[in-house]
């Protein structure tokens, strides 16, 4: 997916549970090969123009799917075996067709109103949950995390006594970061992904001692492993480490605290942003340049990578198609999936070299 500045939703890929939010009477495929506008309507929201939702930011889960709009409110569709989507009261599921990839049981459509106590500034979906950081600070979590607790049918209030600005959910975990550069974690940490030193789990947000004085400006969270970058352009992972997905070269082992990607001496290696897929990593440098590392397989790299072997732990720049007039790609921004990557990027001149 992936949102135009007008505020407009293009979806495509995999359409399980309508995750990509089309109206079925316009599109009903189990798979959408190209960039479709997603009209989303939500039977709560009146669109007299009917151009649907002006969206301003989407997250994708596991099946399902959340976005904010321009007026700050949330809504959800898709999936909701586990009420990922919200409450699963007052849905038009009985409505569309059945179909064997869909199982209408389970399903939200269209868009559905998440009822939220005040404006809400973003939404991050995990594979069975979905988190909401409003734009007081707090954070408000649905749906299912671990195995161990039954699901949150309706928004419930996360304990923490920290002013969050960012949150990132994986699959089964949640990082969250405060106005002070802290990192806190939450959730099923079986690979060390909450980066506490353990393997355990943790019920409430907390802590991670490891940024106490560095300084976190960007967090990221991938199906197991997760990620940071500091004020200093230094980048941390942690969690499950198979496949090279830390980006630690030839260590592949599980990480339960929080080690810092060695990217040598080259000063152009300060990262700006990162994104962590299913089973590979990406990151943007302060030149707009991309690092990408993990599993190699199916081309999500987006690089040539000689090793046969399926794992790549060590950081490689991504070769974008050449442009004409000496001009390159600069990225601004990367966003990897469970077996693929995007990026947004644009053309800029090639700095002259110093004599």
């Amino acid at each position: 997916m992936c949102v135009c500045e007008r505020g407009t939703l293009y979806a495509w890929g995999w359409n399980s549970h309508r995750t990509l939010g089309h109206d079925w009477r316009e599109c009903d495929d189990a798979w959408v090969p190209l960039p479709k506008l997603a009209r989303l309507e939500s039977v709560e929201k009146s669109k007299e123009d009917g151009k649907g939702l002006v969206v301003s930011q989407v997250s994708l889960g596991g099946w399902h799917a959340a976005c904010v709009d321009r007026d700050g409110q949330c809504f959800a569709w898709g999936g909701n075996e586990y009420a990922q989507a919200g409450s699963q009261l007052n849905t038009d599921s009985g409505k569309i067709p059945d179909r064997d990839w869909a199982p209408v049981r389970s399903l939200v459509s269209p868009a559905k109103l998440v009822s939220l106590p005040a404006q809400v500034f973003m939404v991050s979906c995990g594979g069975m949950s979905s988190f909401a950081l409003l734009r007081d600070g707090r954070v408000f979590e649905w749906g299912q995390t671990t195995e161990d607790d039954a699901p949150k049918v309706e928004p419930s209030l996360m304990k923490t006594d920290r002013h969050i600005v960012e949150i990132a959910a994986g699959s089964f975990h949640l990082l969250l970061r405060t106005r002070n550069g802290e990192v806190l974690s939450y959730g099923n940490g079986m690979y060390g992904q909450l980066g506490l030193g353990a393997t355990a789990s943790s019920d409430q947000p907390t802590v991670i001692e490891t940024f106490g004085r560095v300084g976190v400006v960007k967090i990221a969270a991938g199906g197991w492993h997760s990620a940071a970058v500091t004020a200093g352009g230094l980048l941390f992972t942690w969690g499950r480490g198979e496949y090279g997905r830390l980006g630690h070269g030839d260590d592949c082992k599980d990480k339960v605290i929080p080690k810092v990607v060695d990217l040598g001496d080259d000063e152009s290696n300060f990262i700006a942003d990162v994104s962590l897929g299913g089973s590979h990593s990406c990151a943007v440098t302060i030149d707009g340049a991309v690092l990408s590392w993990g599993r190699t397989t199916l081309g999500r790299l987006g690089r040539v990578v000689t090793d046969p072997s399926p794992s790549c732990g060590f950081p490689g720049r991504v070769i974008f198609p050449p442009l004409p007039g000496g001009q390159r790609w600069k990225v601004t921004r990367v966003s990897c999936g469970g077996r693929h990557t995007l990026a947004v990027a644009s053309p800029t001149a090639v700095p002259s070299t110093p004599a």
